[in-house]
């Protein structure tokens, strides 16, 4: 009788994870804004997503930071996709595999893809993301007339890391991520709207076109998180660069 007490109680712990994997699988067609806040030390950082998209073949996504600046658009529509970089004033295109999820070619194409981001457009996704923290037990949870809280904190010797969830009480959306962990902290807060119709993106005359491809190279497989974030910092660092000089050293000869 412990036993399935036990087990009773863990399953209803983790009820709000499986709600909001069913919410976000029902949820065909959305825009969703989702404000990023992230502190590494004294170092602070966001960013602002705009999404807007419809299962099966269509998602626009705009990525805007104010430090470093950057403001870029992607358009999905079925194995065509658009990227215009509004800093730059430069379009690009190129074919995604109409054959992979929605998910899967928004990502290939932004470069540096946020998962909380693409959770929401794919709940194969969503499911991957939230297995992870699922499966880690412990959870604490609060209910309010509009939010479900979750809460876990765990403790390394001197170092704590505390992972919050909330959802939303009626629709199970997640609404709200923060992970702290030592002196950083991540921190997702995610709002919901009606999508539009039909999605299409604005690309002034004016805007560079840049080379086309046929196939855009699919996303590296990566060993760990930690590799898959540092993967995303180089892409980022990399395509907020102007101008660059450099100077290569060859058997003590010194190239620029």
């Amino acid at each position: 009788m412990t036993i399935f007490v036990a087990v009773c109680l863990a399953q209803a712990e983790l009820k709000p994870f499986d709600a909001c994997l069913a919410a976000h699988a029902r949820l065909q067609a959305s825009a969703a804004n989702v404000q990023k806040f992230i502190h590494a030390g004294p170092k602070k950082r966001s960013l602002t997503y705009d999404l807007q998209y419809r299962r099966p073949d269509d998602a626009l996504l705009r990525i805007r930071s104010g430090s470093p600046t950057m403001d870029r658009s992607i358009l999905v529509a079925g194995s065509k996709g658009v990227v215009y970089d509004r800093r730059n004033e430069s379009v690009s295109q190129a074919q995604v595999d109409a054959r992979s999820s929605l998910g899967s070619r928004l990502g290939t194409l932004s470069g540096a893809p946020d998962e909380i981001v693409l959770s929401l457009v794919d709940p194969a996704q969503m499911k991957g993301f939230l297995t992870g923290f699922r499966q880690l037990g412990g959870w604490a949870t609060t209910t309010s007339a509009s939010v479900i809280t979750m809460r876990r904190v765990q403790t390394t010797g001197s170092r704590k890391t505390t992972a919050t969830f909330k959802f939303g009480a009626t629709d199970g959306l997640i609404r709200d991520f923060e992970l702290v962990e030592g002196d950083s902290s991540e921190h997702w807060i995610v709002s919901y709207a009606a999508a539009p119709a039909k999605l299409s993106l604005s690309v002034p005359a004016s805007a560079a076109k840049l080379g086309s491809s046929d196939q855009v190279r699919p996303l590296p497989a990566f060993s760990s998180p930690e590799a898959k974030r540092l993967w995303a910092e180089c892409i980022a660092t990399y395509g907020r660069l102007k101008s660059v000089s450099f100077q290569v050293s060859d058997r003590g000869q010194d190239i620029s």
